[in-house]
């Protein structure tokens, strides 16, 4: 047999405060007067004036014009009686405060870089967001030239091919070292293992006595034998590396620039003196926060 059910409903909470208690306010049913306890001694309140155990815990958006506790239609006194123990949910409305955004609100929520307001790119320029300084920069030029978003764009993909031109030569040390390091950990491992290559290397480079037949049956007799010459240049390679990043450190500890940072803030001042028309550190903000890869900076055509 289906048990009936009753909901009793509490007044919503006037302070935050409310929140943390969970079960604050109960309302004992036919009196109309309300007790105060703590979340367990109200749980245990609404159980006894329930006479049976609180279920489950609903939530409801607005307030109830009916009665404080409200009973099913199709529970009678009668039926209350029979049933013995009595199953009561528990609701609690949802704060005033909590807002949730509307159909309108998520309508008008920006997903390009233009649609942002000018206060709001302002700060993503200045957390150093390209895309952000990208803008800010079409922007500028809009107001300085008195044109239109297209024709600043394409003022924009202007500066933005200027500020690459020497990036060949800037980035070209990253690029020594990327083809050098590539190149070392390919090679490494056949100049230490392979016999044949351990040997061709030898008669060039180091011209050092081959041991006998039997001491190069393996690779690992074969790496004992050129550890030799291999160890010197290995280890103070790795040493020189070691004390190249401990004199990067302390450079940054003085607040000097390393030779990247460097390299960024002499391609910005070129710039600025380049578009001497345009606000200074928005020119220098979109030239540093600009990728070093001397490609282009694919981007959507806007401009079209």
């Amino acid at each position: 047999r289906r048990r009936p059910t009753r909901t009793a409903q509490l007044p919503p909470p006037r302070r935050s405060m409310a929140l943390r208690q969970a079960l604050a306010r109960a309302v004992a049913p036919g009196r109309g007067r309300m007790a105060t306890a703590s979340p367990l001694a109200a749980a245990a309140a609404v159980s006894r004036v329930a006479r049976g155990p609180v279920r489950r815990l609903a939530f409801v958006p607005e307030p109830p014009k009916r009665s404080a506790l409200c009973a099913d239609d199709a529970l009678t006194a009668a039926g209350e009686k029979q049933a013995g123990v009595v199953e009561r949910t528990l609701v609690r409305h949802t704060p005033s405060f909590m807002r949730v955004p509307s159909i309108s609100d998520a309508k008008l929520m920006p997903f390009e870089m233009h649609q942002v307001t000018n206060e709001a790119l302002y700060i993503l320029a200045e957390l150093g967001q390209h895309d952000a300084c990208w803008e800010r920069l079409v922007r500028n030029v809009m107001a300085v030239d008195n044109v239109d978003w297209e024709t600043a764009c394409m003022k924009v993909k202007e500066i933005d091919k200027t500020d690459r031109e020497f990036l060949w030569l800037a980035t070209l040390p990253y690029k020594v070292g990327i083809f050098a390091g590539l190149s070392s950990s390919i090679v490494c491992f056949p100049l230490v293992f392979h016999r044949t290559t351990a040997e061709a290397f030898n008669e060039v480079f180091v011209t050092t006595d081959v041991p006998d037949e039997k001491d190069l049956e393996t690779a690992f007799e074969v790496g004992a034998w050129t550890w030799n010459w291999m160890e010197p240049p290995l280890g103070a390679v790795g040493f020189m590396i070691l004390c190249m990043q401990l004199v990067r450190a302390q450079m940054q500890n003085m607040g000097w620039k390393p030779y990247g940072d460097w390299a960024k803030a002499c391609r910005a001042n070129r710039l600025a003196r380049m578009y001497p028309q345009y606000n200074e550190d928005v020119i220098q903000e979109f030239s540093l926060t600009a990728s070093m890869c001397s490609t282009a900076r694919a981007r959507s055509a806007r401009a079209a």
